[in-house]
């Protein structure tokens, strides 16, 4: 945890390891390790990252959830399981 003290408490960062969970409305996202920066309202998870929204699934080696922006994004990047490629599935809605 990465903090200052000029009179309060104020945490900047929180880094957490060994199997993570992040819930945030019909999201689920999980990794191997965790980096949640206050002041810019990201939250990096890498390794094993997973991604869930309902039955959608987005799996790969780092995702990046900006909490600002409501955007999440998937990549590769360390993921020797996957050869630094995303896999996902999706349930695509029926036509009326």
């Amino acid at each position: 945890m990465a903090f200052t003290d000029q009179g309060s408490l104020q945490i900047q960062r929180i880094d957490a390891t060994g199997g993570v969970s992040v819930n945030r409305g019909n999201e689920s996202a999980r990794g191997d390790v965790a980096i949640y920066d206050f002041n810019r309202r990201v939250i990096t998870l890498a390794g094993n990252v997973a991604l869930r929204r309902g039955s959608d699934t987005l799996n790969g080696g780092r995702l990046v959830i900006d909490l600002n922006s409501g955007i999440s994004s998937v990549d590769g990047r360390g993921s020797a399981d996957t050869g630094g490629r995303v896999s996902g599935t999706f349930a695509v809605p029926k036509r009326n």
